[in-house]
């Protein structure tokens, strides 16, 4: 039975009624969440090192392989961790699309371990109630965050029906499921949940010797809060780029803490925000990493088994991503 947080009912119904006061809130024609609507969220969280918690190291070994999808759903977010022993969905796409459930039934997944939301907006949020109605999900995470959208309301609703453990990790909590090791490095304690992107779930995950980190929305305020406290913790093969290779994100400063062999970033094609932005690409180019992203390589999966990985995409080009 995998090792996980334990659950937070209750949170999630202060969620939902989070989500209620906003669509009120909508229909007098507020601008913004109540004043009142951070208070209402849950403050209860799992102690990294306490009950129920693994330190790192204590996972595991690996045997067999793992494999990450970062799945092509265009403009968002929605990465696929499988292993023979544990099935976890970090992201779940946009809200204007439909391409999340379908890419989990076209590789058999009918149950997750976790599912990890790491912030609100509707590109990483997008598809949560379809998935929870889709397949069996044990557990829940999310940073705890409001979000000002009816996508927000439907996936707490979602989140409130199903019997899925729910959690709110912190920068500092460890725990393992399966032979995975989660070590979350963001948002920390007491961090500003107005602030969605830079309160982004933030967590490296490993297996075996081999180390991926996943920084939803994070921005330079929080890679540089990350650096400052996390350090030690940031280090990793695989670097799943923050805000989708925006140019907010993967600060020199953090891009030599992470030094990652591996990066890879979540776009849609011709996309009017201009992700990946050159000078992001060009920061990686100039540290050696070689980059793939789900606008030109199409899924990108890296297969790992513990020791050694390897990198394959579902359409060719240059691993520089400016193809």
């Amino acid at each position: 039975m995998p090792d996980l947080l334990p659950p937070r009912r209750g949170a999630a119904g202060r969620l939902r009624l989070v989500a209620s006061l906003f669509i009120v809130a909508l229909a007098w024609g507020c601008a913004s969440l109540p004043e009142f609507a951070a208070a209402e969220r849950p403050v209860d969280r799992h102690a990294g090192g306490g009950s129920g918690t693994a330190a790192v190291g204590g996972s595991a070994p690996a045997s067999g392989d793992l494999e990450v999808v970062f799945l092509d759903v265009g403009q968002g977010d929605a990465a696929l961790l499988r292993h023979a022993d544990v099935t976890v969905l970090i992201d779940t796409g946009r809200h204007q699309a439909n391409d999340v459930v379908p890419a989990l039934t076209a590789r058999g997944v009918d149950h997750l371990d976790l599912l990890v939301v790491t912030h609100p907006h509707a590109d990483h949020i997008g598809q949560f109630d379809r998935v929870m109605a889709a397949v069996d999900v044990d557990e829940v995470w999310w940073s705890g965050a409001v979000a000002t959208s009816q996508t927000f309301a439907r996936a707490v609703a979602a989140l409130e029906d199903a019997d899925a453990a729910y959690e709110e990790p912190r920068a500092g909590d460890t725990t393992t499921i399966g032979p995975l090791t989660f070590e979350v490095v963001g948002p920390p304690v007491g961090a500003n949940l107005r602030d969605l992107n830079n309160s982004s779930l933030a967590m490296r995950i490993t297996y075996g010797d081999v180390r991926l980190l996943f920084t939803g929305d994070a921005e330079a305020p929080a890679e540089s809060i990350m650096v400052s406290h996390h350090a030690t913790t940031l280090d990793a093969e695989v670097l799943n780029l923050g805000h989708h290779g925006s140019s907010t994100s993967t600060t020199p400063a953090f891009l030599a803490a992470v030094d990652p062999d591996v990066a890879v970033y979540s776009a849609g094609a011709g996309n009017s925000y201009g992700h990946p932005h050159a000078e992001v690409l060009d920061r990686l180019d100039a540290a050696g990493v070689a980059t793939y992203g789900t606008d030109v390589h199409g899924a990108v999966m890296v297969t790992t088994d513990g020791s050694d990985w390897t990198v394959t995409t579902e359409r060719t080009a240059p691993t520089s991503a400016r193809g």
